[in-house]
């Protein structure tokens, strides 16, 4: 393979991007210069990886996570050619999580936020328009507690039209009670 690669993050050492190509079981073969470079506990888990999956012939590309001295995300191809000694040839790129994780995070603290901004702002909305909305209810009680002390005979007609035709029965309602103890006074 040419050492010229056209990712440039499988040629820089700790990129957190490693590729391998084997030959069969067992066999390295090129290894991505990160790879070379990394950990030996690192290679050891990315040679095992492509030693499974090029051992199991049915799948022919696996992605799948790779857990052990770093937690990987690997895909693998695993491709079988004639008249080679060892048909099967694994070409294996595997990329740390850790990004990824610290990504979703993120992403998450986002939404968790940007959701509880916008119920606290809703709840406020709903806050004003109920007591926007309940104010001409507030405003019949008031006149209600100044007819109990002698302040008001009446509830004032002007109110909002769905309430309206009760303001009207308790003005009428008002007038036969206090009515005959007008006539006997």
């Amino acid at each position: 393979f040419s050492s010229n690669l056209s990712q440039p993050r499988l040629q820089q050492p700790d990129s957190g991007q490693f590729a391998l190509v084997t030959a069969g079981t067992g066999t390295p073969g090129w290894r991505s210069p990160s790879l070379t470079m990394a950990d030996a506990s690192l290679a050891a888990q990315i040679d095992e990886f492509a030693d499974g999956e090029i051992s199991v012939l049915t799948e022919r590309k696996v992605f799948a996570p790779s857990a052990g001295f770093a937690d990987l995300y690997c895909l693998s191809n695993s491709v079988e050619w004639e008249g080679l000694v060892e048909p099967a040839v694994a070409f294996v790129l595997c990329t740390d999580q850790e990004p990824y994780r610290q990504s979703m995070a993120q992403f998450r603290y986002a939404l968790i936020a940007g959701f509880g901004s916008l119920s606290m702002l809703l709840s406020c909305g709903l806050l004003l328009v109920l007591r926007w909305g309940l104010r001409p209810l507030r405003q019949i009680r008031h006149q209600l507690l100044q007819m109990e002390q002698g302040d008001r005979e009446a509830l004032e007609p002007v109110q909002p039209l769905e309430l309206a035709p009760m303001v009207e029965s308790l003005n009428l309602s008002l007038i036969h009670i206090t009515e005959p103890t007008r006539r006997s006074g």
